[in-house]
């Protein structure tokens, strides 16, 4: 019988690595054919390509556009990183990001199982309620896994006493989407000097040194101004300011879209006044986090706080498309982990409705509901009522 049950379990791991290698395939082959053979390209990636080609050719890298007129609009870093993968033929460019992504989504595994010692299961679980925002960046091309791997590993490393490391890591995930720049409060609020100084460190090296020796001084000066009127200035503002004064209001700034699922986004949806929203936002955001400051205080769950952190950042972001949302990989696995200590239904229960939460989000009609947005709060509120607190729960 031991035997008979041993080539079960054997047999069953052979089955599920195989799915999971047919859907890497499936996946891949569409993610190249979207980027390299489609006549409509429904990537990003051919974007970032774009911007590499400007940064090499010494041009703006923000009137970089693919043929659907989808434009660049991350630092200039970025479009330096992506020069190697535009020099290759686009297929196997393409191929190679997406093999990145694959990757990135194993390291987030991998972290979370060698730093939280949970079952395997329970982060195959919180994976798995993501998987649809996973597949649908890993197919669009996006970097927003890549982010999603720098801010989680960040949380881990800071939980560990890992703090310049973490600081590192974040300063990656925001010189490439520039919104994690808020977890900077995480570090702030414990008083943790050397994550700060590894933060700014890799932001002066990333953000200016290796841009200068690019672009040179004048072309990241040029860079840089364009950046903040393209994307920084626009972004501050209200959702009409921007719908009135961006061209990027239609791919990116506006926040009523389906796919934004940020608190500005709800407040648009329950009709307030789009003038008083970002006022609100910061309210809400500013509350939210003296909150986790007083939580923070009462003990040492560093994990806790910083899965808060991440569901916070999200939140307050004016923009939050549905694929960001695989940055709550981490904070999803803590419930499961608690939930399944104490009370197992709860946690099935959990990840059921959170998968058909984050799946709902895959249509426009239920999207405009915010259905992300509800389950980023009430993750929030759970790990901040989690009687881990003071603890000692790293």
């Amino acid at each position: 019988m031991l035997k008979h049950n041993f080539l079960y379990k054997g047999n069953r791991a052979i089955l599920v690595n195989a799915l999971f290698l047919l859907l890497m395939i499936i996946v891949a082959g569409f993610t190249v054919y979207r980027a390299a053979f489609n006549d409509i390209e429904r990537t990003d990636f051919t974007v970032y390509t774009e911007a590499a080609r400007h940064a090499l050719a010494g041009m703006d890298i923000y009137t970089a556009e693919n043929s659907r007129g989808w434009r660049y609009v991350y630092p200039p870093i970025f479009a330096i990183m992506m020069i190697p993968l535009y020099l290759v033929p686009l297929w196997m460019a393409s191929l190679a990001w997406c093999a990145i992504s694959f990757l990135c989504i194993w390291l987030i595994y991998k972290y979370c199982l060698d730093f939280l010692h949970p079952k395997s299961a329970q982060v195959y679980a919180a994976i798995f309620v993501f998987g649809v925002p996973l597949i649908g960046g890993i197919m669009r091309g996006q970097v927003s896994i890549l982010v999603s791997l720098l801010v989680i590993s960040s949380v881990i490393f800071f939980s560990k006493e890992k703090d310049f490391l973490a600081g590192v890591l974040l300063a990656c995930a925001t010189m490439l989407k520039v919104y994690p720049a808020a977890m900077l409060g995480y570090f702030v609020i414990y008083k943790n000097w050397k994550s700060l100084y590894g933060f700014t460190l890799t932001i002066l090296v990333l953000g200016l040194l290796i841009p200068v020796c690019v672009l040179g001084i004048q072309g990241t000066i040029d860079n840089y101004q364009s950046w903040i009127n393209t994307i920084a200035h626009p972004i501050t503002q209200s959702n009409d300011y921007r719908m009135q004064h961006s061209d990027l209001y239609g791919q990116l700034l506006d926040s009523a879209k389906p796919r934004n699922q940020s608190l500005e986004s709800l407040f648009l949806t329950i009709g307030i006044n789009p003038a008083l929203i970002k006022y609100l936002v910061l309210l809400t955001g500013s509350v939210m986090f003296v909150w986790m400051f007083a939580q923070a205080r009462k003990g040492e769950g560093k994990l806790f706080v910083g899965g808060a952190f991440l569901t916070w950042n999200l939140l307050i972001s004016p923009i939050a498309e549905t694929h960001y949302f695989s940055n709550l990989i981490l904070p999803a696995l803590l419930i499961i982990m608690l939930l399944d200590s104490k009370h197992p239904l709860a946690s099935k229960i959990f990840i059921t409705g959170a998968f058909l939460l984050v799946l709902s989000a895959r249509w426009d009609e239920l999207a405009l509901y915010r259905p992300l947005t509800w389950l980023a709060i009430f993750i929030w509120l759970w790990l901040m009522r989690n009687k881990s607190y003071g603890q000692g729960t790293a």
